[in-house]
């Protein structure tokens, strides 16, 4: 009776599991598969099954399938109600919880109070990187004019950047009318040596304009430096013209800059200035050539009144077009400029045009004037092709100059007759040189012997 019992309770849960099968078939979009269930939730008709499966295995030797034993699994709850609470607890507790985000509200600004203030912006730019970012944003605020409080309140509620972005330009104003110089560019300045040093930020010309346009609010500044930070004319021009207002300005220097034709003609205008009070001019390498270092000599010949004390122009395209010359007629080169500038001033000291290509006529025109000049103390003329006519004239000039002490003529490809006129310079010049550069010439055996000779004469 027991197994009858058995049998037609098993007979009417396959029917109840065909039925349901019957049911998912007919529907459109079946319920996804639910996950694997866990089998120790199950209600304790399991067991019941559980034991009707064996029996039945042991009766008619039939194995069930695994499929169909997890059918049988899942199909045993006691009614469908509560299989169907059962499949929603496993799926809510299988999935995980989804992530909420966290909405912040925003407070309301006092509009009295700006969001940006002058102790905020200095804090947010500094270090090397906030003072691009001064810079940057200095550039924009001139181009841009500063808004309102209206205004800002109105971009506070529709765009926060744009709000942020009309607060900095509002305290960059604020500063410019104050004549306040805010600490990204303050910290560059040396309140001692009242000097601005850039050196070496490769700010280039957007950032370049922006420096330019801070420097009328530097009027005691007596030292500027810009070397290599790849300004060209664009930056160059204008920052030379707003250079006219600092009249306490005494050093500048534009090395590893890239100026041209606009650029030297706003330096000849500077350098004209009778008020000019520049003693130092700092130009190495800075791409200028025969044109360009004519306009600035042409300044310092018709400046009676400059006091300009060290010209630095090594490591540029002097000298480049003296085939021009031998041309064109009346084409003066710019050895030939310098030739005429050392005749006319009677300040300057210093003169560096090292790595150029000073020869020919040019190198002849600058000996002349070597040979005058009372004042010059240092003569750099190293890496220039002067060549044996060249090396003569120098050399000659040496002998007359009675101001300088040291002289620096290597890799000039003089040969021996230089040598030997250099040696006669070095023996019969009232004062003696302190310091003669003559490496990496080709004096041969008879040049060198000269001026082994006039060394040891020197020593006594």
């Amino acid at each position: 009776m027991a197994d009858d019992d058995t049998i037609t309770t098993a007979s009417t849960y396959w029917r109840d599991a065909a039925v349901l099968a019957e049911t998912f078939q007919q529907k459109k979009r079946p319920p996804p598969k639910p996950p694997t269930p866990d089998l120790t939730g199950m209600p304790k008709l399991k067991e019941h099954v559980d034991a009707w499966i064996e029996r039945v295995e042991r009766i008619t030797r039939w194995t069930c399938p695994k499929e169909t034993r997890h059918k049988v699994d899942v199909l045993g709850a006691k009614t469908r109600d509560e299989e169907s609470r059962w499949r929603a607890q496993e799926i809510r507790r299988r999935t995980p919880a989804p992530k909420i985000a966290k909405v912040e509200e925003r407070e309301e600004r006092d509009p009295s109070v700006p969001a940006y203030g002058p102790y905020d912006v200095l804090a947010y730019h500094s270090g090397s990187k906030g003072r691009r970012e001064f810079f940057r944003i200095q550039k924009a605020a001139h181009a841009r004019p500063a808004l309102s409080e209206e205004t800002c309140l109105q971009m506070d509620n529709d765009n926060p950047d744009l709000y942020e972005g009309a607060c900095f330009r509002n305290f960059v104003k604020f500063a410019s009318d104050k004549g306040l110089v805010v600490d990204p560019f303050l910290s560059r300045v040396d309140a001692d040596a009242r000097s601005l040093d850039l050196t070496g930020m490769a700010l280039g010309d957007p950032l370049g304009e922006a420096v330019a346009s801070s420097l009328p609010r530097l009027p005691g500044l007596e030292r500027l430096s810009l070397a290599g930070n790849r300004l060209s004319d664009k930056t160059l021009a204008p920052l030379l013209d707003g250079l006219l207002t600092l009249q306490d300005l005494r050093s500048i220097d534009l090395s590893e800059n890239d100026l041209d034709a606009k650029g030297a003609k706003a330096l000849q205008q500077l350098l004209a200035q009778r008020s000019c009070l520049l003693t130092e001019v700092h130009l190495r390498r800075s791409d200028v050539d025969d044109d360009e270092c004519r306009a600035l000599c042409e300044a310092l010949e018709l400046n009676t009144a400059s006091k300009l004390q060290v010209l630095d122009l090594a490591d540029n395209l002097i000298g480049q077009k003296e085939e021009v010359s031998e041309m064109r007629e009346g084409y003066v080169t710019g050895g030939e400029a310098l030739g005429a500038m050392l005749s006319a001033t009677s300040t300057l000291t210093v003169l560096d045009l090292s790595w150029n290509s000073i020869r020919g006529t040019s190198a002849k025109a600058l000996a002349s004037a070597v040979k005058k000049n009372a004042t010059l103390t240092l003569l750099d003329l190293s890496h220039n092709r002067l060549d044996e006519d060249g090396g003569v004239a120098v050399a000659d000039a040496l002998e007359a100059n009675t101001s300088l002490t040291e002289v620096r003529m290597a890799h000039c490809f003089v040969g021996a007759k230089g040598s030997i006129v250099l040696s006669q310079a070095l023996t019969e010049r009232n004062t003696p040189l302190t310091v003669v550069d003559f490496a990496g010439n080709v004096p041969g055996k008879v040049g060198a012997a000269a001026l082994l000779r006039a060394v040891r004469s020197l020593r006594g």
